[in-house]
């Protein structure tokens, strides 16, 4: 599995989706809110979902260290009506699951030909960017492109896997907005780059499990200096995220080959699109400021004017 090294995912290394089903949307809505004793028999369920589906509240309590009524309490808080209705729902999720996973592998094994490889692979992506939309509603992503046109100053940080959506979105963002840097991943100067943060700027996180050491120290440090932190992840529950202001939810998607961005990447255009939306007016500043300077630095223009001016003296001798 091609990852980011570093902390271990607070889900045992599973791709735990943490959002979009019943159980798992509600835990995730609640989790800050939980006593400590809640949030241990959550973060069970989390963890460990096919586990819990078959354990009474009794033993999802003593699998903790908690009491019986601590799961009791959790199901309650969570809006159940008491812990049979949770126990089912963790069940459906469970079916749901495992129906995917085995749906996945037989259509693997039965249409992975040469003519039906990019035909499987279009219909999973399709069905991946459809799921990243149903975890990130458009509130969830208009108050994330709200921090962004809130920041004097946007930081966009993504080691090994993550660095190509993040040098994406940074080159995006820089053309739209003119305030964007991208902070290099290098180990040496990246704590003098983010040391640069500020009250009223931003650094943007992309990182996924297995989350970068580095990447967490630096949005740890980012807070400590007085910056917003928007982190893009898989797990709202993980390391990062809980340290995080908002956090922005993309399901991992691993090929034979490692991690793919198809998601991500269709998450970050409607961040785009979405800052557009929003500031219009400041976006075509922008974007004509880059005009400008594209048409009288631009080097293939440069390089265009100083062809002609040459055959053009050629032709006048």
């Amino acid at each position: 599995m091609a990852a980011d090294d570093g902390i271990q995912t607070s889900v045992q290394g599973r791709n735990v989706d943490l959002v979009g089903d019943g159980v798992l949307e509600r835990i995730r809505r609640s989790y800050g809110d939980l006593t400590d004793a809640r949030a241990k028999v959550a973060r069970f369920i989390v963890e460990h979902w096919d586990e819990a589906a078959v354990m009474s509240a009794a033993k999802l309590g003593e699998a903790v260290g908690v009491s019986e009524s601590v799961a009791i309490r959790l199901a309650e808080e969570l809006g159940y009506k008491g812990y049979p209705e949770l126990q089912a729902d963790i069940r459906e999720t469970v079916k749901q699951r495992l129906k995917s996973v085995m749906v996945a592998r037989l259509d693997m094994e039965d249409h992975a030909s040469r003519e039906g490889i990019a035909d499987l692979v279009l219909q999973r992506d399709m069905d991946y960017i459809r799921r990243v939309f149903s975890r990130n509603d458009q509130e969830a992503i208009e108050s994330a492109c709200k921090l962004i046109l809130k920041a004097s100053t946007i930081y966009v940080l993504g080691l090994r896997v993550s660095h190509a959506p993040a040098l994406f979105l940074y080159q995006n963002l820089s053309q739209l907005l003119g305030n964007a840097r991208l902070l290099t991943p290098h180990v040496d100067t990246l704590f003098d780059q983010v040391r640069q943060i500020k009250p009223g700027d931003l650094l943007i996180a992309v990182t996924f499990h297995r989350y970068s050491r580095l990447t967490y120290q630096a949005i740890k440090m980012a807070k400590a200096w007085g910056g917003k932190v928007l982190t893009i992840t898989d797990d709202v529950l993980g390391p990062p995220s809980t340290v995080s202001d908002h956090v922005l939810v993309v399901e991992p998607v691993m090929r034979t080959y490692g991690h793919s961005h198809t998601a991500t990447m269709a998450l970050l255009d409607a961040i785009l699109e979405t800052v557009v939306y929003l500031d219009k007016p400041r976006v075509r500043r922008s974007l004509a400021e880059l005009e400008e300077v594209l048409e009288e630095f631009h080097p293939a223009r440069n390089l265009e004017q100083s062809e002609a001016q040459e055959e053009g003296d050629g032709w006048r001798g």
